[in-house]
């Protein structure tokens, strides 16, 4: 189960970008479904694969929407003819039990079953952050035609922006859940255009990236300048009451007996050092490739404190140590060096 604090369920941005990707991408598909479909013979029963992202290095919620183009503009293509499609939730279904496919003939047995005659096959490369040619060819899927490419698409250049998927499933501090922390992890990551955060209902297989969070608190008593000081001036002390208690105390007469009553305590002047270490361990599912980053960080208060201070500097370590590992995963998973918010990386 992946966590969404409410502030991250709705990006406007996100959203801007899926519908100016569908605007563009409308007039592709709908003439690449035209090219594929007019030479196939009538009276046949079409299946359209799921794009292999793997292999289109495609996001799933783009690759998912190309699909539902695709498929739509195939249906308005034949819809004068006795062609059928079938229907999406067979090869939904096929596709929860198989995530990932090698290759046409591979898909061809998965949907044997389906009563599909011909396979269309949408091929994307991609040329850049921003940019993929696209094109389609149909496969026959049974007798002779078994294999035998029935027709092809021209290659269409589309604006398609590489948007990825990610979904948190765990964010733990040994068996303690940490998950009321993740908006700090989100401000951190989503500081990079490209990513986009899971509904908690998304089925896994249009899911690019599942991270698990783990947290590692210490503390610890670390030496200030002032303490350190306070250090030399006890030592320099001892010897001092040491040379007086040779000389005889105050009340015989000594009149050094009274000097050095009152030192700093070096014990006060120390820092209570909160350090968290962070790691998120981060699959792409579209490959199971496991992934990972991590990141750290310190806060720091006075030795004498009160509790409800140190509670405070303990928590603001965790968080700024997770939003620097949101930051650190953003640039891996989009291959960005700079943020594309206007505030400066939490790296810098």
């Amino acid at each position: 189960m992946s966590y969404i604090p409410k502030r991250f369920s709705h990006r406007v941005g996100v959203l801007l970008v899926f519908f100016l990707f569908a605007s563009n991408a409308n007039a592709s598909i709908s003439e690449i479904a035209r090219d594929v479909t007019s030479p196939l013979p009538a009276n046949i029963t079409i299946a359209i694969q799921p794009i292999n992202r793997v292999v289109a290095n495609m996001s799933a919620s783009r690759s998912t929407g190309l699909i539902e183009q695709l498929t739509n503009e195939v249906q308005r293509s034949i819809q004068n003819t006795s062609s059928t499609l079938v229907d999406r939730g067979q090869i939904d279904t096929i596709m929860m039990e198989q995530e990932e496919f090698q290759d046409v003939e591979e898909f061809s047995e998965l949907i044997a079953n389906t009563g599909a005659d011909a396979l269309i096959s949408l091929t994307l490369m991609r040329r850049n952050q921003n940019q993929v040619e696209v094109s389609a060819r149909a496969f026959g899927v049974k007798g002779s035609n078994s294999g035998k490419v029935l027709s092809a698409s021209k290659t269409y250049v589309m604006e398609i922006p590489a948007v990825y998927t990610v979904a948190i499933s765990s964010i733990k501090q040994g068996g303690l859940d940490r998950s009321k922390y993740l908006g700090s992890f989100l401000d951190g990551m989503l500081l990079y255009s490209g990513l986009e955060v899971a509904p908690t209902n998304l089925p896994r297989h249009q899911i690019d990236y599942d991270v698990s969070i783990s947290i590692d608190f210490n503390t610890e008593s670390r030496a200030t300048t002032e303490s350190k000081e306070a250090k030399k001036q006890a030592e320099g002390l001892a010897m001092f009451n040491s040379l007086v208690s040779s000389m005889g105390s105050a009340s015989s007469g000594n009149v050094f007996g009274n000097m050095g009553q009152s030192m700093p305590d070096e014990g006060s002047l120390k820092q209570t050092v909160y350090i968290s270490e962070v790691e998120a361990r981060y699959v792409k599912l579209g490959s199971n490739a496991e992934l990972y980053a991590s990141a750290a960080a310190e806060t720091s208060s006075a030795s004498d404190a009160s509790n409800s201070e140190m509670k405070t500097k303990a928590v603001a370590s965790i968080k700024e140590a997770l939003r620097n590992l949101g930051a650190a995963v953003g640039v891996k998973i989009t291959g960005q060096k700079t943020a594309s918010s206007s505030s400066a990386s939490l790296l810098d």
